[in-house]
């Protein structure tokens, strides 16, 4: 491969397009290929010539695009179901990209523009139905293909080995407000169970038929029960397995924000012995308020008096699950669900 060569005149420092005079073949999508890029620089005035040697990768594609499922497989009368992972060449995630993926099938092929989220995940899904025979799976950047898979379909939808369900928050998470959850499962749902976890207790639960359908959104009030930190869980059926996803929800603040100002104006020495001086608090109605106050000779003897905003949440740490096993956990110690797919039968307690 021989690129086009030029001569410039450089005063310093200049940036220069180098065009290559042929198209660039590689031997694989996968593997990258070298350049070695030689420069002769002459001075002007002595005409002294160095050289330089450069080498330079270069890629084929502007993303990798790697496969979340072990094996792509599918069942005729269920959805087809592809998670994919998109990369930058040094393996940085590509945030909100968006490529076509295209489901190659004997008669037809079935085209679809998604768009990655900040982590480069990418879930593609579509129906089929009893006649339904696909063949592969390809992904283009534009008119580029990058990757290719071929689809395997099997005989019974257990076999299936994509499934999963994915909870996403629609909406920020504001105290006080309605948050709108949208659930995505590989199959068509026809249960679908939630819990509400925060300090260490279930505080809501319910369930939803979503009629057949793999997407259903749902809307959860952000009450002062789920502040300042709390997790939802759901779950379904999915081929005879029980399956699980989970989303935390969070607010840095309380729920009884409390807001201490001085009414009268203090002088510069500060308060002297025998002062008074006025408080004005503001909070929400009806809300509790401690105060302590303490002198400088306790200061003294220690610093460690003051409950700070930093030690209120280490204490939730300890009350709240922060993993899905923690949540799985306890909702077999407290909570017993029978799930089918005429009734949903929640058995046990719940603590309120």
């Amino acid at each position: 491969m021989k690129i086009k060569a030029d001569t410039w005149h450089v005063n310093g420092k200049r940036q220069i397009d180098v065009p290559f005079s042929e198209k660039l073949e590689f031997s694989s999508d996968a593997h990258p290929t070298t350049l070695t890029i030689r420069c002769f620089f002459t001075e002007e005035y002595t005409n002294r010539t160095i050289s330089k040697r450069q080498r330079i990768t270069v890629y084929k594609n502007k993303y990798v695009v790697t496969k979340e499922n072990r094996r792509l497989t599918y069942h005729q009368g269920s959805p087809f179901t592809a998670r994919l992972k998109v990369t930058y060449n040094n393996d940085e995630p590509a945030k909100l990209v968006t490529l076509l993926v295209a489901v190659q099938g004997v008669n037809e092929t079935y085209r679809q523009n998604c768009t990655g989220n900040r982590k480069g995940l990418i879930t593609f899904s579509m129906p089929t139905n009893n006649s339904t025979k696909l063949n592969s799976l390809k992904v283009y950047d534009g008119d580029q293909e990058i990757d290719r898979w071929n689809i395997y379909n099997v005989p019974s939808a257990d076999l299936l080995a994509d499934k999963y369900i994915k909870v996403e928050l629609l909406t920020r998470v504001k105290f006080n407000r309605m948050i709108r959850l949208l659930i995505t499962c590989s199959d068509n749902m026809t249960i679908l169970l939630y819990h509400v976890f925060t300090k260490g207790n279930i505080v809501e639960f319910g369930s939803f038929k979503p009629n057949q359908t793999n997407r259903y959104s749902f809307q959860l009030l952000m009450s002062d029960k789920l502040i300042p930190r709390s997790r939802i869980f759901v779950a379904t059926i999915v081929r005879k397995s029980f399956i699980c996803g989970d989303v935390e929800l969070s607010i840095n603040d309380f729920g009884n924000p409390l807001k201490i100002n001085i009414e009268e104006n203090i002088s510069e020495d500060g308060v002297d012995p025998g002062d008074e001086i006025e408080l004005g608090i503001r909070g929400r109605p009806g809300a509790f308020v401690a105060l302590t106050a303490y002198d400088q000779r306790l200061l003294q003897h220690g610093k460690d008096h003051d409950i700070l905003f930093a030690d209120v949440w280490e204490s939730l740490y300890m009350l709240h699950p922060s993993t899905t096993y923690n949540i799985r956990r306890e909702l077999v110690t407290e909570l017993f669900t029978i799930i089918t797919d005429a009734t949903t039968s929640v058995l046990g307690k719940c603590n309120r």
